[in-house]
Parts: C-alpha cells; structure tokens; sequence
C-alpha cells in the first residue's frame, strides 16, 4: 500500500473532543465520517463514561439500553477534529470556520487538523453488538475501562480510579461498550476526484459480508489516547487482518491490528481480493491486558449492526429530530457523488491458508483446552501438543475434538503423546477420532515448508475464549522473526503472531496453507508473571515431519519415538536457560 493510500484513508476518521457542564476535564474517542457531504459522523460512546456518572437520567438510560436523545446533549460542547484535506478541497468548509475561529486560534492543532464544532444528534446501543459482547465477554470475566479523559491518560500510564466507584465504573464502561454517538458539523464537499473509487457503505449487504470474513485484511486509521496529543498521534495507521467474527450478522468483529485506548470510535476497513476497501466496522475497545497477559487484539462492532440499528432509531425514537431525511441505508445517500472514496491497491489476494481453517481443531480434556489439526483425515489422524493432553486417560478425563462445521465433541484417542515426567522441546502428541472426519472434506498430507526470517505466517487456534461458545477459529497474521538453529538443523521458530493461551498445537501456516510449524508457546515474564503473546514459539515443520510422515505410512507408533530431543542444548534453548551464554558461546580471540 502507497504513502498516498494511507494517507486517503485517514481522510474519513477523525477526532471527537467533548466538554460537559460540571465535569473539568475534557473527553476524546475517534470517530469516522459516515455522511460527509451532510457532515454525519459517528463515534463511539466510552465518550460518555463520566457523564454517565455525574447524569442520573443518562445512567438510567444506557442500564435500560435506552436511546439518549440530542436534549441531553444541549449544554454539552463538541468539537470534531478532521483532516486538513477537508479545508483544502471545501469552499464551504473554508466559508464557516468564522464559527469555529475561537477553537482554531485557542489551539494550536489545527496545523496538524481541521477543528470543527459540531452537535450530537443523539446516542444509541447497538443491540446485536451488546448481546454477543454479554455472551462472549461477559462483564464478570472482562473489565473494560474508560481512559478518555485527556489529563488522565500517558503512554505509560492510565487513570487511578477510586476503589469505591469502581463496581460502577466498571458497569457504564460495559454498557457504552455498544453505544454509538451520531454528530453533525457542518457540510463537507466531496472531494473524491483525488481517490479512487469505492463506496463507503455498499448498499449489497452481502457484499459487505464477502469482504469482512475471518482472514481478510483489516486497516484501521486511529489517533492513540484520542485529543491528548494530536501533533504526535492524530490518524496513525495499523494493519492486520480480521481473527474472528461471531454474533447476529457477524456484528462481533476481533482483529489483531492493534490500537490503543483512545482509539475507540475508529474505523476499521477490509481489503477484498482486488484490492477494494469498505467500512466494515467501528472500533469498540482496544484489548490490552487480561489477566496479565498483553492481548493484542482489537474488538470492533460490525457496521451493518451500528447502521441497522441506527435506521430503526431514526424511524422510531429519533425521528422527531432534524436529520435532512438521512437514512445511512439508503442507498442514494451512498452514491458515488456525495460519499468519500477509499483507495484500491492492484493484485491485493487473500491467502490459501484460510482453506485449511475447517481442519483446525478444538482439543479439550477437562477444563483445558489446545488446539489441532487434522494431519491425514482417511487415518483420521489429528496432531497437537503433548501438554494439551498430559492429563487425559481413556476414563475420566477423556479427550474431546471439536471441528468447526460441527458443534459435537467427540471422543479421541492417543496414538502417541509424552508423558509430564519426559516432556521435551518437540512437543507433540498424535491423536486419533474417526467420528469427526465424517464432517470434513477429504485432506491431502500437508505440504511442508521451511520457516524462512521475513516470512508472512498464520497462526490458526482456539484461543482466549472459553470454548463453550462455539467460536471458530481465531487467526493472527505475522512474520518469522526467528531461526534457531542447532548443528545446521531448525530447532525453534519465532514469530510476531499473537499467540495466545489455547493456541498451543494449532498450526503454524504460510500464506499458501502449507505448514511451517506447529505453535507450542508464548513467553512468560516470571518476574511479573506476565504473559507476552507476540513473542511465541513453534516446532520446525521439516524438523518433527520425517517421523510423523513414516508413522502416517506404516501405521507403527514407534516411528514417533525419534520425536524426543535428547541434545542438551535443545532442551535449554526450548527451557530459555540463561547459563546457554557462558557453556556454549564461542570465546573471542581478538
């Protein structure tokens, strides 16, 4: 992607600053532009976090899942931050910023943004979005916390709450988790004639639904820690690719392109096979910690849920309201000649290691779970790691595999695991279920291929989730960052995936589905006991393949005992021993 097409991209988000009579700090989320050409935006409702707290009647609202109306926002100031490609390109924009001179000349950012006030035209919940943020992240395993205050927020830090408020803290930061704030400033101009084409919200919902599947490309233009500081973060750039998606109309979007607090409001765009970018969503929180394990991930609220619902609002309690008639459904408001157009970047493909997802397993024994995946579905072999199954035995508890076209677990039995006293690097075990091969397509062995520095992997497994839910697969894109070798052999694959917990035995992938490792681990900080899933690492597929190849042919589980490392050096590389520096380094003789 062009210098150039970032920069497009970042004509359609921007910042909202908000200021509430009685509260003394100043309050940002991002936001996108829905409707420019009838200066419509959109942001996201963590903006209201304490005025939640300081408005009864607004706290009833968002615990019943009320719309708020524009009434409540009457003594309320906001203030949207654009790109100055909308002052270039806009003689109406140009002619009313007499009414926004006071914040233009009150602040010095408007070198970096175009400041812009605007009014709220009311706030709403997204419904399909809160239903399956409460099913799939309920507010007793997750905590979701505000940072929009300004003067609250570092990049080393985040705001200290009173133990005493927090129990409701916590609850308005849950429940604005799927609100959305509609805003109007003043008409924008299109100024499409310097992007390419493509329309910001197709009206072809299954159009929309073709380009945000699990895998594709995902973009997201937001400002980290909101209006802090606008000179140093405004419209910053992430990419990834879409993990998962779950919910009613797939409203629930998680992507591993990163962002931090402040981000919330921010559009996320996916990429189709030819390169096309839509909307598809609005970020909702920035995942970074749980349970002292950086996540990584960002959770998003599909657009077709925000819009939907928004359109029944504006029908029903919202219709009194002076909206110019806009329906964001509408197709004629999303022609060509009024919506902003984002950039197509040629020979954009989506990779083949999506088509090996079905054979990515749920492996379950007891309350733990791992991951698969199917290595010969005829045999009806499955490989993951010995640990995932250390503590099966044929009784109590038995091994449970879930494949993703079928919510039944069936029972699985060992071919070949390690036990606890003997685990070693190369971490694998061999398992075997005929009963859910009846459910997959047939499968060729693998094609392997050797972990290259540089290389774009796919990590594909049941992580983070409790797997009660159903949930497909999640996968995280990255590179190879590391190598290890030991006498000219692979020994360890490191990559900048997000692997995290339930992860362990899926595969690792290139971008043409074939293996390159199988995921082992992340790394732990025992200092802080903190969990670091970006750093990880993974089995060398051409190393452990022989043995596994010769067993898949001979059906002889002994072909699997070359599986144990026994070079000491392995061990303590796999083990992370500190005292490899000083028993194998080679002494200088300069």
């Amino acid at each position: 992607m062009s210098h150039q097409d970032r920069t497009s991209l970042s004509f359609l988000a921007c910042v909202v600053k908000a200021s509430f009579v009685g509260l003394k700090d100043t309050y940002s989320t991002c936001g996108v532009l829905l409707h420019p050409a009838e200066g419509i935006l959109l942001t996201h409702g963590s903006i209201l976090a304490d005025f939640c707290t300081s408005d009864d009647t607004v706290l009833s609202k968002i615990n019943a899942g009320e719309v708020i109306p524009s009434t409540n926002f009457d003594e309320t100031s906001f203030t949207v931050l654009l790109d100055t490609y909308w002052q270039q390109i806009n003689l109406r924009v140009t002619q009313s910023l007499t009414a926004a001179q006071e914040i233009s000349n009150a602040n010095p950012e408007n070198n970096f943004c175009l400041p812009l006030k605007c009014k709220a035209l009311g706030a709403f919940r997204a419904v399909d979005f809160h239903d399956a943020v409460s099913k799939i992240m309920p507010k007793d395993s997750w905590s979701f916390a505000n940072g929009t205050e300004e003067d609250s927020i570092t990049p080393t830090g985040s705001k200290n709450n009173n133990d005493e408020s927090d129990k409701l803290s916590e609850n308005i930061s849950f429940q604005l988790l799927s609100y959305f704030v509609l805003l109007q400033c003043v008409p924008l101009v299109n100024g499409a004639g310097n992007l390419q084409s493509l329309e910001l919200l197709p009206a072809n919902r299954s159009t929309r639904k073709e380009q945000c599947i699990i895998g594709a490309e995902a973009e997201i233009i937001s400002t980290p820690f909101g209006g802090l500081n606008p000179y140093v973060f405004f419209n910053s750039y992430s990419k990834g690719v879409i993990s998962n998606i779950s919910g009613r109309n797939g409203c629930w979007i998680l992507t591993d392109a990163r962002c931090i607090p402040g981000s919330e409001g921010g559009p996320l765009f996916t990429v189709h096979q030819n390169g096309a970018r839509q909307l598809s969503g609005i970020i909702a929180a920035s995942l970074c910690w749980k349970n002292k394990e950086w996540v990584g991930l960002t959770l998003v609220c599909g657009i077709d849920c925000i819009t939907e619902t928004l359109a029944f609002h504006i029908k029903n309690s919202l219709s009194a309201l002076d909206w110019h008639e806009l329906d964001p459904l509408n197709s004629s408001h999303h022609s060509k000649s009024s919506a902003p157009q984002l950039p197509i970047t040629p020979n954009s493909k989506g990779p083949k290691s999506l088509n090996f997802l079905p054979y990515v397993v749920l492996v379950k024994v007891g309350r733990v779970w791992g991951s698969g995946f199917v290595i010969d579905t005829r045999k009806c072999l499955i490989l993951t790691c010995s640990h995932v199954v250390k503590d099966a035995s044929p009784s109590d508890p038995p091994i449970f595999i879930r494949a993703l076209n079928n919510s039944r677990l069936f029972k699985a039995s060992v071919i070949y695991r390690q036990t606890s006293q003997e685990l070693n690097p190369f971490d694998l075990a061999v398992l075997r279920c005929p009963e859910i091969m009846r459910y997959l397509a047939p499968l060729k062995t693998p094609k392997i291929v050797p972990a290259l520095i540089g290389q774009r992997v796919w990590v594909c497994g049941h992580a983070v989730f409790n797997t009660d839910l159903g949930l497909q697969p999640s996968v995280c894109a990255g590179v190879i960052s590391k190598v290890v070798k030991v006498k000219g052999q692979d020994v360890m694959v490191q990559t900048t995936c997000a692997v995290h917990a339930g992860a362990s035995g899926g595969p690792l992938l290139d971008n043409d589905g074939n293996l390159v490792g199988i995921v082992v681990c992340n790394t732990v900080d025992k200092g802080s006991n903190s969990t670091y899933p970006h750093i990880n690492f993974s089995i060398p597929a051409t190393t452990v393949w022989p043995p596994v190849l010769h067993y898949i042919k001979s059906a002889d589980p002994s072909m699997l005992d070359s599986l144990k490392v026994t070079d000491t050096m392995v061990k303590k590389l796999w083990a992370l021993d500190t005292t490899l520096e000083s028993e194998y380094a080679v002494k200088s003789k300069l």
